[in-house]
């Protein structure tokens, strides 16, 4: 076993992203996320980008938690959630994928903000050995998911 194994992680994957399955008691619910790191530099150079204008309150400790809050959502709405799958309104209704609704999503539901932004900092949804070993199995059944991504539920 090799080093390379355990911690080499697979670039194109790092910013086509993995699909995130969240279960609403029988509906799958899918979010595709790039990284947020690695390779996948839109990530931090859009929270830098964002986050300049605040550097002094945020330095001070005089940033409001709400606001540093809206700043990482946009970020993570803006380069990290690529598209969804089955997500609806608080009145049931389907929400089309934008990265405008996936900030308001991330604002109005915080916890949901924190596990994807968890999951795609998470090397280990990235890794290019078990990347490859998903892509195989896909290949050879029917009923994995066709572009090699690996399904992680929560």
């Amino acid at each position: 076993m090799s080093l390379y194994n355990i911690f080499e992680t697979n670039e194109q994957r790092e910013l086509d992203g993995f699909d995130l399955i969240i279960y609403d008691g029988d509906v799958e619910i899918k979010f595709v996320l790039a990284r947020a790191g690695g390779s996948n530099r839109k990530f931090s150079n859009r929270l830098q980008a964002l986050t300049r204008p605040y550097q002094r309150s945020m330095e001070n400790g005089t940033m409001p938690e709400d606001k540093a809050a809206a700043l990482m959502a946009q970020a993570i709405a803006e380069t990290v959630i690529l598209d969804w799958e089955n997500v609806f309104d608080r009145d049931g209704k389907p929400m089309k994928y934008s990265p405008e609704r996936a900030k308001t999503l991330l604002i109005e539901l915080p916890e949901l903000r924190t596990v994807i932004l968890e999951e795609a900092t998470k090397a280990s949804n990235f890794i290019a050995s078990e990347v490859e070993e998903n892509q195989d199995f896909s290949e050879s059944t029917s009923a994995g998911p066709s572009n090699g991504a690996k399904k992680q539920a929560v």
